[in-house]
């Protein structure tokens, strides 16, 4: 009888324990993590006097459930990336939950970014205190001359550039239709110059990269278009 009590008495034991197991499983781990900043937009590249968008995803946590500290402030200034000095002083932004994508037309002919190299400075806190910066480069560059496609697949080889022309609605936009191309390479740049272009090895799409890679081509006739500010290109 009493080796009966006993056993009865482990089983209750451990299925208490088992279900206090089971219990905290289920239980969500509680996350206190500093936000993550990602500066999307602008590009490396803004062309003088144009207006362009700053782009910033603000995320803190995975699960609004897990997480004990969503967002709570964030903001971003624009400084000069030689001298650090503060050119465009601090934009407060408006942020909550853990996750807050930012979308900001910025005036850049009217804000005395000239032609150099600048830097996007975004900051992040969330409920707990925690805090975070983030920054990302770009330059300031003279509007373009022209913009032109070179290379081995296009009907100028190497030696001769096949000049594209401005879209009127988009102007960082460079377009060309119905071009023979042959199985080859290609690379765009600007002004028919090496100094600026653009190449990677993305095939019929890619974002192109200063100095990237030759992008290799297929034969055929092509409508092509290349966004000189973010490098994205098409051959369709």
């Amino acid at each position: 009888m009493k080796r009966l009590l006993y056993l009865l008495t482990v089983v209750m034991v451990v299925g208490v324990m088992l279900t206090s197991c089971e219990a905290d499983s289920l239980e969500p781990t509680i996350i206190d993590s500093p936000p993550e900043i990602n500066i999307k937009g602008p590009g490396p590249f803004i062309l003088e006097g144009f207006d362009f968008d700053i782009e910033i995803e603000f995320k803190d946590g995975a699960f609004e459930e897990t997480s004990i500290s969503p967002l709570a402030s964030a903001s971003f200034e624009i400084l000069d990336a030689d001298t650090v000095d503060v050119l465009v002083p601090a934009t407060n932004l408006t942020v909550s939950g853990i996750k807050t994508d930012i979308d900001v037309p910025f005036n850049g002919g009217n804000n005395n970014l000239a032609r150099g190299s600048y830097v996007i400075r975004a900051t992040a806190s969330d409920t707990q205190g925690n805090e975070t910066v983030a920054l990302k480069r770009f330059t300031v560059i003279q509007d373009f001359a022209s913009i032109s496609i070179i290379g081995s697949a296009t009907p100028g080889g190497w030696g001769n550039d096949t000049n594209m022309t401005r879209d009127t609605a988009n102007p960082v936009l460079w377009k060309i239709n119905d071009l023979v191309l042959i199985n080859g390479e290609a690379k765009f740049r600007a002004n028919g110059a090496w100094s600026i272009n653009w190449g990677a090895t993305g095939f019929p799409t890619g974002t192109g990269t200063q100095d990237g890679p030759n992008i290799p081509i297929a034969a055929g006739t092509y409508d092509i278009q290349i966004n000189v500010l973010t490098g994205e290109y098409r051959f369709q």
